[in-house]
């Protein structure tokens, strides 16, 4: 433990990542909202399920810094940008699929929560969960360029290329205007007609929203159009492994069009797991 201590205050982008450890660590045993997947299992019965179950193949394993705080993630030309959360310890970064050592990595003021990112062209945007505001990156420095108001709090946020899609932890999508992000629709989710509720990180994926369920350790796909769960992916199994580890909920959906490829991960998760939907 001295030794981790030493290597946390060490000023390195490593020991920022060592204290922010330390500190989850911490705050997960007396928040309820830092959770393990031990703290819900019992609320993932099929039984409260309609919608059929879409099946994938894992077909690779990659490595992820297990000291982050996974709010968001979106995969853009080899890379995938990830955003951390908690007060005084969110960070924005990029890297490379096969390591965890960053391309660019910048701390955020600590009075901002980050929460879901996209990127869009030569953009990064970020959600701050309770600071109403949505900050907009260059995608490859992560320099703040500008900054959006928004009501509400911030989750998950995906894109379709037209606009962005963005929840708040309730049973509503919001459809925003990728100009000014003001509202262009409100989305109900729904499985066999009941409120989907608790959605968060979302991932625009094959003409469907992806989105996790917060304390669940199933994907929804949701189409747009409808609001209506199409299928549920169920990541039980990745889940249950990084909660043996120690770690959190599952928290990042990241979308590789060109090679069909999702991936997935949690917070302060050792792995990305990269799977591929059967067809329906």
């Amino acid at each position: 433990m001295n030794k981790f201590l030493k290597f946390a205050r060490s000023g390195s982008i490593y020991g920022f990542f060592a204290i922010s450890c330390l500190f989850t660590a911490f705050l997960s045993t007396c928040n309820p909202f830092i959770c393990t997947q031990s703290a819900y299992a019992n609320e993932n019965s099929d039984e409260i399920f309609s919608a059929g179950q879409r099946g994938f193949e894992l077909e690779e394993v990659l490595p992820h810094n297990e000291l982050l705080f996974t709010q968001g993630l979106s995969y853009f030309e080899g890379r995938l940008f990830e955003s951390s959360g908690l007060y005084g310890l969110s960070c924005l970064s990029s890297r490379i699929l096969y390591s965890t050592r960053p391309v660019q990595s910048i701390s955020l003021d600590p009075d901002v929560f980050a929460e879901g990112c996209t990127v869009l062209g030569d953009k990064l945007y970020l959600l701050t969960w309770k600071k109403h505001e949505l900050q907009i990156r260059d995608r490859e420095s992560l320099r703040l360029l500008e900054t959006r108001r928004y009501a509400g709090a911030g989750w998950g946020l995906t894109t379709d290329g037209r606009s962005f899609w963005q929840s708040n932890g309730s049973d509503s999508l919001f459809q925003r205007d990728i100009e000014n992000f003001r509202i262009k629709k409100r989305l109900r989710v729904t499985d066999g007609g009941k409120p989907v509720r608790l959605l968060n990180e979302l991932e625009w994926a094959e003409g469907v929203i992806l989105a996790n369920v917060w304390r669940s350790d199933r994907i929804a796909g949701i189409d747009p159009e409808s609001g209506r769960v199409l299928f549920w992916l169920n990541i039980g199994d990745f889940v249950r492994e990084e909660s043996a580890r120690g770690g959190g909920v599952a928290n990042g959906i990241a979308w590789n069009e060109k090679d069909g490829i999702v991936y997935v991960t949690g917070k302060r998760w050792k792995n990305v797991y990269a799977i591929k939907m059967d067809d329906e």
